[in-house]
């Protein structure tokens, strides 16, 4: 149970209402992350924002976008976060024995190719503390543009910053989403 009233989208004033009503548009549901931040009209449009920055694809792969986002949330141990990205990496039919690699902390070179690895390395380093450091980027470097490494750094960061909103709620998967797989 959430640590945190979770508006409904009836029950909240028209300004709230309209970005429940682009994220339904979307995604088909009103992830409970806006719910809970519903409560600031500030905060609710920051976190609606950078969830439609993960949404949409820039130039960084697909695979190494959710790889890193999955190890992060993994990481931070945040249950609804990893549901969220795993929904993602199946709908980019992402192999699921890489996502269970990740998943289990059984991140080799025998599964994972050098740049899915050091996207996945960046994600974890970043996720411990703030500065990845240089030898991370010095790795990255060898894979990435600089502008994939700037976007792939704004996955994690972004990730990091919804999983403490995330867990700090204890919020769950919404029940559309759980109505949906069965």
């Amino acid at each position: 149970m959430a640590r945190i009233d979770l508006p409904e989208k009836g029950w909240v004033p028209s300004s709230i209402w309209e970005v429940y009503t682009g994220a339904e548009n979307r995604l088909g549901y009103v992830p409970s992350t806006l719910k809970a931040t519903s409560h600031s009209l500030r905060s609710l449009r920051a976190v609606d924002q950078l969830l439609q920055a993960h949404e949409t694809q820039g130039t960084l792969e697909p695979e190494l976008r959710l790889f890193a986002s999955l190890a992060a949330a993994h990481r931070n141990h945040n249950e609804y976060g990893i549901d969220q990205v795993l929904r993602q990496a199946r709908r980019f039919f992402l192999p699921e024995d890489k996502l269970q690699a990740i998943l289990n902390d059984q991140v080799d070179e025998a599964l994972f190719a050098p740049s899915e690895l050091a996207a996945i390395r960046f994600a974890w380093a970043m996720t411990e503390r703030a500065d990845a450091g240089e030898p991370m980027l010095t790795e990255l470097r060898r894979h990435l543009s600089e502008e994939k490494l700037v976007e792939l750094a704004f996955i994690v960061a972004g990730r990091n910053f919804l999983d403490r909103i995330q867990c700090t709620f204890d919020l769950d998967t919404e029940p559309e989403v759980l109505a949906e797989r069965n």
